[in-house]
């Protein structure tokens, strides 16, 4: 791409996350990017009397947040507004910005906008554009939140964190496994990978990820919990350290119509040089060739079958890894994911205004472009 933006990316940038990915993306493709993180204004705390005190203080913490923006707008003057995820964005701000002649984006990453903070749902309606990284929610948003434009660029990996690193001693006896989990528990993964315990309890399995030392009730699964979950480069060595990686997504929560089919580790992993496993779904095989460049599962059953199979063929098993390396890199990369958002942006551009709502209709047909590799 020939033509760079000045552009005010509001996330929380952390080192291996996906808002990190776009901005890195972003700048690389030579764009002027301005970066306002909103825990900047509104922490993050962990003891009970602080989250007490911090819910007390949140409205004014959020209008101070959004006065920040306004004013980063008037440094910045950016062509366009691009929130990843949009955490504690007010929908007047974003009225705001499209007055002074901005086009506001919303890439929105997670499964429902309905479980995070209370500002998402009456704040998604209001953006110019909202790209998904979940398919599903081409209609999720525009039947239960109003969105008028959507489309879908899925996820990406973050080619500075996940890419295969070389491994120190220390970091072969620290996350080296047969088969790792890598991602917060629920009921639905603790009964998948406890199929693999069973069937196979000589298999060295390591799980990483919040919520598993409180919520796992599986006593084959507990000695596998390492109690704290990883991220960024840490992630990355753990999974070059394992044979396997599972891609074993979140099921349906409140909100939305379907579970994950996609999520970031469904990149990542193959980033980073690992032999992906992931649930078997028709989106994820229009982006890997099942058995050649990542392999699926389908139930506990296949799952644990699939695992013993593969440990017991590892020059098969690297040779798949391998491929599906090559198809994400540099593919499927935030950079490539950026690219296709701005030339949306260079084909939609305009006078900035919100796309027209008909009195009358709330079930109107949203416009719906379906951006994929």
């Amino acid at each position: 791409m020939n033509e760079s933006y000045r552009i005010l990316l509001a996330s929380e940038p952390v080192f291996g996350s996906s808002a990190r990915g776009v901005l890195a993306g972003l700048r690389r493709l030579g764009n002027e990017v301005t970066s306002a993180n909103y825990r900047e204004i509104i922490p993050k705390v962990t003891t009970r009397r602080l989250k007490l005190l911090r819910r007390l203080l949140l409205p004014w913490y959020v209008r101070d947040y959004n006065n920040y923006l306004l004013a980063m707008h008037d440094l910045a003057r950016p062509e366009i507004f691009l929130a990843v995820k949009g955490q504690y964005m007010l929908p007047e701000t974003l009225r705001e910005f499209r007055e002074r002649g901005t086009r506001t984006y919303d890439y929105y990453p997670d499964v429902s906008a309905f479980t995070h903070d209370k500002y998402i749902p009456k704040a998604v309606p209001e953006y110019d554009h909202v790209f998904t990284t979940k398919s599903f929610q081409l209609r999720d948003f525009p039947e239960r939140l109003g969105v008028r434009s959507i489309s879908f660029i899925p996820h990406g990996y973050d080619p500075d964190v996940y890419r295969p690193h070389d491994l120190t001693e220390w970091d072969r006896r620290q996350y080296a496994a047969d088969v790792c989990f890598i991602g917060s528990h629920t009921a639905q993964k603790e009964e998948l990978i406890g199929a693999i315990a069973r069937s196979l309890p000589d298999v060295r399995l390591k799980i990483w990820g919040n919520l598993w030392a409180g919520r796992c009730r599986g006593p084959e699964l507990r000695r596998a919990v390492t109690g704290r979950p990883l991220y960024g480069l840490a992630y990355a060595k753990a999974v070059r350290a394992s044979k396997i990686c599972l891609g074993i997504n979140s099921e349906v929560v409140a909100g939305a119509s379907s579970g994950d089919l996609m999520s970031q580790r469904s990149f990542e992993v193959p980033a980073s040089g690992g032999f992906l496993l992931h649930d078997r779904n028709e989106e994820v095989r229009r982006f890997y060739v099942e058995g050649e460049e990542m392999a699926c599962f389908e139930g506990p059953d296949e799952l644990a079958a699939k695992v013993r199979y593969y440990l017991r063929h590892p020059e098969r098993r690297r040779a798949i890894a391998a491929a599906g390396h090559r198809r994400c890199v540099p593919a499927y990369s935030y950079d490539e994911r950026m690219k296709q958002l701005l030339r949306f942006h260079a084909q939609a551009s305009g006078p900035a205004r919100r796309p027209p709502r008909s009195p009358g209709r709330p079930s109107e047909e949203p416009s719906c472009t379906t951006v994929m590799s």
